[in-house]
């Protein structure tokens, strides 16, 4: 299967040009971007769209045409701000727009999603089936990324696929809690004909978690190769565990999310 890559923020032309050069050695072909110095605060006001409008041309002028580009939002936007920024970078031609503002508002998505030309993708803090149904229904979303961890597991998200496919909908699950998760997406993928690409909640350049995870499971586990997702062929979700490589990590507890404040330190999202 087709996947992508996160992307850290890229602060410099040195480093936007050594982005695409591992990119395409190794065969990657998409790419999903944040807003940049991970600034995740509230977007708004002129100087803050202007800041990031910039930052997401650059991207574009460095990476070119050959990697397609998504753009994720994380909801930090109001209706109103989602509409101008959805402008803004429809000459970038991007895979989508992620979450412009809060999915669970799905009135103010439709207000955004008529107004762009530029694909709108939603759907990760969606919880069970029926809570895609509204989106669908109404045509507020291009690309579905329903989480398999929140929507009920496997038989759960071909269901929102099936739902999605009859409305013309694509697919680009979420899998940003880890391998095991990231497998079984990987085996529904296999099984539903409106799969656009998936995610792989690594970066092109792998970290200690990628390394963690590789002694796990024996295997480069939320990993491309030339661009794409290996289909494990073991039983089951086609993998086995250590316990003795799970006993070198043991969990060490949650972090909770970051407030989110606005520019006068009043507090915007949790």
């Amino acid at each position: 299967m087709r996947g992508y890559y996160h992307v850290e923020s890229v602060s410099t032309d040195e480093a936007l040009a050594e982005l695409k050069q591992n990119a395409v050695s190794e065969g990657v072909s998409c790419l999903k971007v944040g807003m940049p110095d991970h600034d995740y605060e509230w977007l708004e006001g002129n100087a803050k769209i202007t800041h990031v409008v910039k930052y997401l041309e650059r991207i574009r002028a460095g990476l070119g045409d050959s990697i397609d580009i998504a753009i994720d939002f994380h909801a930090k936007m109001s209706p109103s701000v989602a509409v101008i920024m959805c402008k803004e970078v429809e000459p970038l031609h991007l895979l989508w727009v992620e979450e412009p503002c809060p999915p669970e508002n799905v009135q103010a998505m439709a207000r955004v999603s008529r107004r762009s030309t530029t694909p709108i993708a939603t759907g990760e803090r969606l919880v069970g089936t029926y809570g895609c149904r509204e989106l669908i229904e109404m045509g507020v979303v291009d690309i579905l990324q329903t989480d398999i961890n929140h929507v009920g597991g496997i038989s759960a998200l071909w269901k929102v696929a099936a739902m999605a496919n009859i409305s013309d909908i694509s697919m680009a699950p979420h899998a940003c809690e880890g391998p095991i998760g990231g497998l079984a997406t990987l085996h529904v993928d296999t099984s539903i004909p409106n799969l656009l690409v998936q995610e792989i909640c690594s970066f092109v350049i792998p970290g200690q978690k990628e390394k963690i995870w590789e002694e796990w499971f024996g295997f480069p586990a939320m990993r491309m190769v030339n661009g794409r997702v290996p289909l494990p062929v073991g039983p089951g979700l086609g993998f086995n565990l250590s316990e003795d490589a799970l006993a070198k990590y043991p969990f060490g507890g949650t972090k909770p999310m970051e407030f989110v404040y606005h520019a006068d330190g009043s507090v915007a999202a949790l």
